[in-house]
């Protein structure tokens, strides 16, 4: 085996991403002698080196550490310097290495980069793909002006070559300090400012999507060579050897869009650590706003996956399939009429033929008139088989367009609360609503036209060969010949359709945010703003509409062209076969006049096939989106909750949004039936994710939430969540009227208690005022009524719903001190005989509480009443507290 050195950086923000990495390495790199260096400084923490023990399973993988002085870290506070490579490089004793970035995994057999020759140069690496934006930034903050700016994420170094140059002291020289500009000066600015002896590599050795996201791949700063490279492995055509995640990761950007996302968590399922990981995994495949569509050309598949909402109306199917046979049939009996019209009519002779050994014929004459009206009447059975399949494959369509979109709605309404947080509303309706339609409307349509167009050619060809089978070899040549450039651009269709339904998304999110946030734009001005990115998304679409038409409308003419040759070529063909009188002229006339007609549906059939692969790019994000899977659902067999007898108990309760950053750190705490607690802290401490848990919005990480000692995974999400009653500080109110948004408390509920609901929740003068009364149309999202109006309506529907637990989450905070005073003894009436939780800002709504809980930076730091509170000396309460009443006092100082 040859042996491979690689060096990674390692600190503890990146533990995962290097795991992976390395496992990225093992995987393809079976037949070779692997000696990993990992250089760390004395900040590292030794406990995290755990998560590399398993790699010295592999007999070909050495894992060596080297752990650094922590005084060369004072070059990097003098010089403003984040150049871990540069200062440790000469602590490897080894003539050549590979040095990866933790966020690049690895493709290939790294023999193929470890072995290169570097014609001379201490290292290579690839151009790093740069906007204009940033290209400024390294020339005007960095000074570096050079005709390649080089990525640092993959480097092959002859380490003999750097020593020789003593790269370390050019760090501390005072002649580097000249190219900052008050910045602190990233790796990979410090390796184009120090390193000029590099060899440029092809983009495949080190790929990376900068702009994943908006689709701006063209618009990059590079090479012309590097540029046609890129534009390259962005249609995917070239397996890149590795690939940099440095703009974007899987792990700390849940909105990461790189195509090679999903080989990222292939190499990660292998890990060690994939089980630290893999919640994330779910999460990231709730952003919708990318996709890579990876199964639209697997139409079998795809076929299989539709196929149970094809089967409830296959026999329509089947019979508008069969009406498609002889619709396409008919067309060659014009073609077929030509044959005896120019042999017998135009002739002028007799056509003579034997039935039952009778003799029997038939005179031109009478022939000129029969053939027409036999032309007539075929195109009269044609167009009513025509209606009828054009009926059917309606109905179909949209019965199955029917079943698909409410199959996603139900998915939708189930989806875990992390999906809603990751995606703007327009992408969703786009997925869910458009991408349906176009994927299962268009399947029959598409399937239909195909039978009828191959009907069509079958029955010409029939013709055709009737005619003449020697010319019939000949157009069938061409009409195989013709299908050529509809295969060419296979790949291109798939990725302008996918292309141009994510701008679509984009579009219809810009409507929505435009229609929602109209005050904000009057109020901040941004008319302009808001028009000048609508124009850059309507060019977006126009650009890549236009880029796929001028790389496919050379193929209309080049069918034209192959057309045409074969016609050249029948007519001599044809001439000569008439000359020898191996052929009439009515046979090359309806010869010809099938071959003309041929070109007709396989015309349709190209863009027939065009249209199709949209269809299947709509099926591949369709089905994506039934692959998403929501992360909390009702475990086997689940309990029913029926009433909380005694508490609600957090036990050591610990919660993180992302792996190794805790929200929530070790929560104990014990909320008796029919208490209040209130809930206060900083900012961002972890005060609402707390509560969100009571209702398993989110999954705890470790420790449980339980009610009456029963874990509350155990009972079912439906029964759980009837439980409570939830009032949030701006609560979306439903178009429709007030008695409409009401009842959604419970829609069984009698007038009676309608009117209780009503009445504990301080509505009645607001009611009596409006015209309508309970059937005013209150708008979408309820914005006809202020925001103290649609807090009581909000408390009605809880009052209404009647739940034993009652959650207050900062209900009152954006309301003025009017409104505030109403909806409290509204509030005061909903949390009677119930087991509370109130968040609240304003601290003087919560003093009456039983009990207060202090959370700051995810801890329960304090826990008790509002007097024993403020007897703690320099508590955390009573600083909150004093805090917020010196700012009350000075305020009406002020009035």
């Amino acid at each position: 085996m040859s042996k491979i050195n690689v060096a990674y950086t390692i600190n503890d923000d990146n533990i995962f991403l290097s795991v992976v990495s390395i496992q990225s390495i093992l995987e393809n790199n079976s037949k070779n002698e692997l000696k990993i260096y990992l250089i760390t400084d004395n900040c590292f923490d030794e406990n995290n080196k755990v998560s590399f023990e398993k790699f010295k399973e592999y007999k070909n993988c050495e894992i060596v550490w080297i752990n650094t002085n922590v005084m060369l870290r004072h070059y990097i506070v003098r010089y403003n310097l984040n150049t871990s490579f540069f200062n440790y490089y000469n602590l490897i004793d080894e003539k050549r290495v590979i040095y990866l970035v933790p966020t690049t995994i690895v493709n290939c057999d790294l023999k193929n980069i470890y072995e290169m020759d570097l014609e001379g140069n201490s290292c290579a690496a690839v151009e790093f793909i740069l906007s204009d934006r940033h290209r400024e930034y390294y020339n005007i903050d960095y000074n570096v002006e050079k005709p390649y700016i080089y990525s640092a994420e993959m480097l092959m170094i002859d380490l003999e070559k750097w020593k020789e140059q003593n790269m370390f002291e050019k760090l501390k020289n005072e002649n580097f300090s000249s190219h900052i500009k008050n910045t602190t000066v990233e790796e990979m600015a410090t390796f184009n400012i120090l390193v000029n002896d590099c060899k440029l590599l092809d983009c495949k050795y080190c790929y990376s999507e900068p702009d994943a996201h908006t689709n701006k791949v063209l618009n990059i700063s590079c090479s012309e060579r590097t540029q046609k490279e890129y534009k390259l492995l962005r249609s995917h055509i070239v397996s890149p050897y590795t690939i940099s995640f440095a703009f974007e990761n899987p792990i700390n950007n849940q909105n990461c869009g790189n195509s090679y996302t999903n080989l990222w968590w292939k190499y990660a399922e292998k890990s060690p650590i994939y089980d630290d990981i893999k919640t994330l995994r779910i999460l990231n495949k709730y952003k919708l706003k990318e996709t890579a569509a990876s199964n639209s050309f697997d139409y079998f598949w795809l076929l299989s996956r539709m196929f149970p909402y094809i089967r409830p109306y296959l026999f329509r199917i089947i019979i508008g399939f069969l009406i498609a046979i002889p619709l396409g049939l008919l067309d060659g009996v014009t073609a077929l009429a030509l044959k005896p019209y120019m042999d017998y009519v135009i002739g002028g002779k007799s056509y003579e033929f034997t039935v039952l050994g009778y003799s029997l014929s038939i005179t031109s004459l009478t022939m000129a008139f029969l053939i027409p009206i036999a032309i007539i009447l075929f195109a009269g059975i044609q167009g009513v088989l025509r209606y009828l399949n054009s009926y059917i494959s309606s109905w179909t369509s949209r019965r199955i367009t029917n079943d698909v979109k409410i199959d996603l709605f139900h998915r939708l309404i189930h989806m875990h609360p992390q999906f809603f947080e990751d995606n703007a509303s327009g992408i969703v309706i786009s997925r869910y609503v458009s991408d349906p339609a176009t994927a299962s409307k268009g399947i029959v349509d598409y399937i239909k036209n195909i039978t009828t167009s191959l009907c069509g050619a079958l029955g010409l060809i029939a013709v055709m060969i009737y005619s003449s089978w020697q010319l019939a070899l000949i157009g069938v040549f061409v009409l195989c010949a013709a299908f050529i450039p509809v295969t060419l651009l296979r790949n291109r269709l798939r990725k302008a359709s996918n292309e141009n339904m994510v701008i679509s998304g984009n579009i219809t999110t810009n409507m929505n945010e435009t229609y929602n946030g109209n005050k904000v734009m009057y109020a901040y001005d941004l008319q302009d703003y808001r028009e000048n990115d609508f124009k850059f998304q309507i060019k977006q679409s126009f650009d890549i509409n236009m880029s796929l038409t001028k790389r496919t409308a050379w193929m209309s003419p080049m069918m034209y062209m192959i057309a045409s040759c074969g016609i050249a070529i029948v007519l001599g063909v044809g001439t000569y076969l008439i000359n020898t009188g191996k052929m009439t002229a009515g046979s090359f006339a309806s010869f010809v006049t099938s071959l003309l007609l041929l070109y007709k549906p396989v015309k349709g059939l190209g863009s027939t096939l065009t249209g199709i692969q949209n269809i299947f790019v709509a099926m591949g994000r369709v089905f994506e989106l039934f692959d998403l899977e929501p992360q909390i659902k009702d475990c086997e067999n689940p309990k029913e909750f029926k009433e909380l007898k005694e508490k609600i108990t957090f036990e050591d309760v610990c919660f993180e949004y992302v792996p190794n950053k805790p929200v929530l750190k070790h929560i104990n705490l014990e909320v008796n039936k029919n208490e209040t607690l209130a809930i206060v802290g900083n900012s961002g401490g972890g005060k609402s994710t707390l509560v969100n848990l009571i209702n398993r919005f989110y999954e705890v990480k470790s420790g449980a939430v339980k009610y009456d000692g029963v874990d509350i995974r155990e009972f079912s999400l439906k029964s759980l969540r009837s439980s409570i009653s939830m009032v949030f500080q701006d609560n979306f109110l439903y178009s429709g009227t007030i008695k409409e948004n009401i009842l959604m408390g419970k829609p069984s509920a009698t007038s009676d208690e309608i009117e209780k609901a009503i009445e504990y929740a301080h509505l009645n003068e607001m009611i009596e005022k409006l015209p309508e009364g309970l059937e005013t149309i209150i708008g979408e999202r309820g914005l006809t009524l202020s925001g103290g109006q649609r807090q009581r309506v909000a408390i009605a529907r809880a009052m209404l719903r009647n739940a034993p637990i009652v959650i207050l989450d900062e209900a009152t905070s954006a309301l003025d001190n009017e409104s505030e005073a109403i909806v409290q003894k509204a509030m005061d009436n909903l949390m009677r005989n119930r087991t509370v939780f109130i968040i609240a800002h304003r601290l003087s709504t919560i003093k009456n509480a039983d009990r207060i809980a202090v959370i700051n930076e995810g801890e329960l730091v304090e826990l008790g009443t509002h007097e024993e509170l403020m007897q703690i000396e320099n508590g955390h309460y009573k600083h909150l507290y004093e805090m917020q009443f010196r700012q009350q006092e000075t305020a009406k100082a002020g009035v």
